[in-house]
């Protein structure tokens, strides 16, 4: 596929080291996109929060955060393997043509993918899954789990897989910090930037993007599209002031 074949040519100079999910562009190291995201929220206050709950239910505080770090552990583990069985079913239904009676569905989250690939409208079409891409402008990269390009408006759709059990969790109204101040801080407008920050690296290139996705995956085997924010406006003027600024 042509489209495909000029996304991967466009960044063919980037290197990725999974081990230290670390992104080099002519030996430059440069900020992971998710970085940026995490600037725009409070660190989470481990020892603190671990004594409050500690407290409250009667136990040790060492408990509480071993709990935390595996339930941790464990999403992050169920994440990837949701990630690598769509990419799998994608590949073969779109980009292999191979059969996909063998690639079977496990659990709910893994027959919402299927649902969601076999959902789509015929002009909308995959063209690349796990796309790293990078800005030479702002010097950061990223990685999006799904590219789909419209046939009919010729423009791009950027779309994530999530498999968080809420993500709209939010602790007590606290905030995300500027420019993000208005919004809430919890999983689903991390994800809003997040897919923002993917649109400005792909513009960077001359490519039009047209729509953002969050895919949220559920366990009973559906899922729900939401269609997020254009938040490159915000998001350019604070890379182009933090760029002044260093």
């Amino acid at each position: 596929m042509y489209i495909t074949a000029k996304l991967k040519n466009t960044y063919a100079d980037l290197a990725f080291y999974e081990e230290s999910h670390t992104y080099v562009h002519q030996k430059k190291q440069l900020t992971p996109a998710s970085n940026i995201v995490e600037s725009f929220a409070e660190e989470f206050d481990t020892e603190k929060h671990a004594t409050r709950v500690a407290f409250k239910r009667g136990i040790s505080k060492e408990v509480v955060k071993k709990e935390w770090a595996d339930g941790a552990k464990e999403a992050a583990g169920f994440g990837t393997i949701t990630h690598n069985f769509g990419e799998r079913y994608a590949q073969a239904k779109f980009f292999d043509n191979t059969d996909l009676s063998i690639i079977i569905p496990s659990n709910g989250h893994e027959r919402a993918v299927i649902r969601y690939w076999n959902g789509l409208p015929a002009h909308i079409i995959p063209v690349y899954l796990e796309l790293r891409m990078y800005s030479k402008e702002y010097s950061y990269a990223g990685t999006c789990d799904i590219l789909l390009y419209n046939t009919i408006t010729k423009k791009f759709i950027l779309a994530d897989y999530k498999t968080n059990k809420d993500l709209f969790k939010n602790f007590r109204g606290k905030r995300m910090y500027t420019p993000f101040g208005h919004f809430l801080d919890m999983p689903y407008n991390h994800y809003q930037i997040q897919l923002s920050l993917y649109q400005v690296l792909l513009e960077e290139q001359g490519f039009e993007v047209e729509d953002r996705h969050i895919v949220w995956l559920l366990p009973d085997g559906n899922y729900k599209l939401y269609k997020t924010k254009d938040l490159r406006k915000l998001l350019k003027k604070y890379l182009n002031d933090y760029r002044r600024s260093n």
